[in-house]
């Protein structure tokens, strides 16, 4: 979030591990194409893992397991390109953002940009630290930003869709560090 990065390569073969920057918690794929995948978590207990001694024949980790498959399985490794597969390089993940008894919810701003990882840091502020709405109208009021969503959630308190409402975003320059 300091705009701190750092750079892995696959060639000759994985990383060993993915140490800098600390507490990362933007990812961005480097692919020849123009435009490149992200993710983006909660820098709090980020993990950011690599696909490595996985049985495969290739240096880039690749499966033809579900759900790029309908193969009753997991964890099968490719070894030929005979049907659908997919690939990983590594793995992003925050904290739980909500659990039940048998569940447990993640949240991650995924996409695809043209952008460096730095230049992704105000997009991943704006949407860890999203400004206060303020509501002006007897009938709405506001839930606040739901980042499940990626949406501020305003809820209508009355049936009468005569009045209007008034949003006002308390919003500054000064996003968290």
């Amino acid at each position: 979030m300091k705009g701190e990065t750092s750079t892995y390569s696959w060639l000759p073969q994985a990383p060993k591990t993915f140490d800098r920057p600390a507490d990362a918690n933007i990812q961005l794929v480097n692919l020849k194409s123009k435009w490149r995948p992200f993710q983006i978590v909660s820098p709090t207990n980020d993990k950011l893992r690599r696909y490595h001694g996985e049985k495969t024949y290739s240096i880039f980790e690749w499966w033809n397991h579900w759900p790029v498959a309908q193969v009753k399985s997991s964890g099968i490794y490719a070894v030929a390109p005979d049907k659908p597969s997919h690939s990983s390089l590594s793995h992003i993940e925050g904290p739980p953002y909500a659990m039940t008894n048998g569940s447990m919810t993640k949240l991650m701003l995924d996409g695809l940009t043209v952008q460096s990882a730095t230049e992704l840091v105000p997009l991943a502020k704006s949407w860890l630290s999203p400004p206060e709405m303020i509501i002006a109208g007897n009938s709405f009021r506001s839930e606040g930003y739901d980042p499940s969503q990626r949406a501020f959630v305003i809820d209508r308190q009355t049936g009468d869709s005569g009045e209007g409402f008034r949003a006002v975003f308390k919003a500054s320059r000064i996003l968290l560090s």
